[in-house]
């Protein structure tokens, strides 16, 4: 069975780029290019394995995203992709660091170890 991704990123480019690596590697996605789009999205009764969250987003912050997700969906991966060098949330076992810019192999092999 294909497991969901919510990819929430407010740069076409990388969201386009994201949903065609997911998809052609049997992954099916779901975008949101914004913060609140994305809590409405985990708010909903919608099926979501693995929220891949831009730390740098429009009217909520990535950062608080990701915590929102984790408190929603407890058991929630979460990866926060990032070009900034470091960023830290609360220790959280199920939140990783991917930095931008990455390579369908390396996104693939997070989303692997994530899930």
């Amino acid at each position: 069975m294909s497991k969901t991704v919510l990819v929430v990123d407010d740069e076409p480019g990388v969201c386009q780029l994201v949903m065609e690596i997911l998809e052609s590697n049997g992954y099916h996605g779901i975008e949101a290019s914004e913060g609140l789009a994305a809590i409405r999205l985990l708010e909903s009764g919608t099926v979501i394995d693995l929220l891949l969250v831009d730390l740098d987003l429009p009217n909520v912050h990535g950062r608080a995203v990701a915590q929102i997700a984790r408190t929603l969906r407890p058991h929630l991966p979460v990866i926060v992709m990032t070009g900034h060098g470091e960023f830290h949330l609360q220790h959280d076992t199920m939140i990783e660091r991917l930095g931008k810019p990455f390579s369908a192999t390396e996104l693939l092999a997070r989303l692997e170890s994530c899930l």
